[in-house]
């Protein structure tokens, strides 16, 4: 039976049961793929549509891991319990916005914007002035003094800020210090020797200033006044402001030698 009968040469019947077998074959693969892929579409769509409905929602309609940035997935997940009706409770952005206290609003006001917030660095009106807020600048009344002869100093503090603070300004909180010009050493300071405390706090109000001064004898000293005091060499000096912890920047002075009188001769008549 497996032998070509016929007038045609037998490869010619071979061929023909060849493309037979082939195109058979074919189309049954072609049924196959068909079914595979009818019936993994429909798999898909069951399962999406399962997870959707599912999955938890916040108040906006969305799962929560994808709540805004900043917001915290526990608080939202924890307004998802079911009402009277079985609908979902309101998200942790519904609850502070309802009066419920949340991690970022403890008090539970409404106050989605954030506004009446402290900001960060803001002084109320009254409170202590930070040094941020105070302003102090020194001057020597010249810029070269003879040796021997005593520099007078003054010191201004401003209340640099926009609103009224209170300051301790006290002779306890007034210093003023020569150092060396670099800075590295100090030779005097007025705390040294005639330190005479005294507190007194005042309410400066934006952009008052405060003024003191004092007159160096031009000699160095020492905490407690327990070194000899010295005239300092000619040269050049800083002096510094300060008050409480606030320091001024450096102003610079000189100090010269005086200079020689002219010699007189005497003439003969």
């Amino acid at each position: 039976m497996l032998e070509p009968n016929g007038p045609l040469p037998p490869e010619i019947y071979w061929r023909r049961r060849v493309l037979a077998a082939v195109l058979a074959l074919f189309a049954v693969l072609v049924v196959v793929l068909l079914i595979v892929f009818v019936g993994g579409g429909k798999d898909s769509s069951q399962n999406a549509a399962s997870a959707s409905s599912s999955a938890p929602t916040t108040s906006g309609g969305l799962p929560p891991s994808q709540a805004p940035d900043g917001a915290d997935p526990s608080a939202a997940n924890a307004g998802g319990g079911g009402g009277a009706g079985g609908a979902a409770g309101p998200a942790s952005g519904g609850a502070s916005a309802s009066g419920a206290p949340s991690a970022a609003n403890p008090s539970g006001a409404a106050n989605p914007s954030g506004a009446g917030l402290p900001t960060p660095g803001a002084v109320v009106a009254g409170a202590p002035c930070p040094d941020a807020n105070i302003s102090v600048v020194v001057s020597a009344d010249k810029a070269t003094y003879t040796l021997g002869e005593q520099p007078t100093f003054e010191a201004t503090v401003t209340n640099a800020g926009s609103v009224p603070c209170s300051r301790d300004i006290g002779t306890g909180q007034q210093q003023l210090i020569v150092l060396t010009l670099d800075g590295s050493k100090q030779l005097w300071s007025n705390f040294d020797c005639t330190f005479q405390p005294e507190i007194k706090n005042e309410v400066l109000q934006p952009g008052q200033q405060l003024r003191y001064k004092l007159q160096w004898a031009g000699t160095t000293s020492a905490p407690g006044c327990q070194a000899q005091r010295v005239p300092v060499a000619p040269g050049a000096y800083q002096v510094v402001a300060q008050l409480g912890a606030k320091r001024s920047a450096p102003v610079t002075f000189n100090i010269v030698r005086a200079a020689p009188a002219p010699a007189t001769g005497s003439g003969e008549n």
